[in-house]
């Protein structure tokens, strides 16, 4: 009889190493599985992150741009300012720092970027001048992130008042 138990107790120690070497494996796959969602979930993250500064800085950008339109408009006043602005696509990437500037400033696309973070943003603006009464100026910032195209853009209407 003690035979007899002896065997069913080697079987089951047989059994038990079997089971155990499935179980490391079952868990095995798990963590594996586990650790890839966890590297796929923080490398969105990180290229979240990247793009979302990049967007800010674009924005910030676009509204450095706008605010020169802004800025002459107040200065120049709305005749002086409805003279001095034409249709047409304008480089910004260099402000005008004065009204002279401004004033004088030739439509024409950007050749250059300005460069930030190993990236280069390029900075236009597109006006239309709808009547006597009526401006609307465009700023697009565009810049590239992995290799796809990105923009931001702002757009005001500049009314006679």
């Amino acid at each position: 009889m003690r035979a007899f138990f002896r065997n069913i107790q080697q079987k089951q120690a047989k059994n038990q190493a079997g089971q155990s070497i499935i179980e490391v494996l079952v868990a095995t796959v798990v963590v594996a599985l586990v650790m890839t969602a966890i590297a796929a979930t923080l490398t969105s993250s990180l290229r979240n992150t990247t793009e979302g500064k990049f967007r800010s800085y674009a924005s910030a950008h676009g509204q450095e741009a706008m605010e020169v339109f802004l800025r002459e408009r107040s200065l120049l006043g709305w005749q002086q300012f409805q003279e001095a602005v034409i249709s047409g696509q304008f480089c910004m990437n260099e402000l005008p720092a004065d009204s002279a500037a401004f004033i004088s400033m030739s439509a024409g696309t950007c050749s250059g970027g300005i460069a930030y973070s190993g990236t280069e943003f390029v900075r236009e603006a597109q006006v239309s001048v709808a009547s006597a009464d009526e401006i609307m100026v465009e700023v697009f910032v565009t810049w590239q992130d992995n290799g796809r195209d990105r923009e931001v853009s702002l757009v005001q209407v500049f009314r006679n008042n």
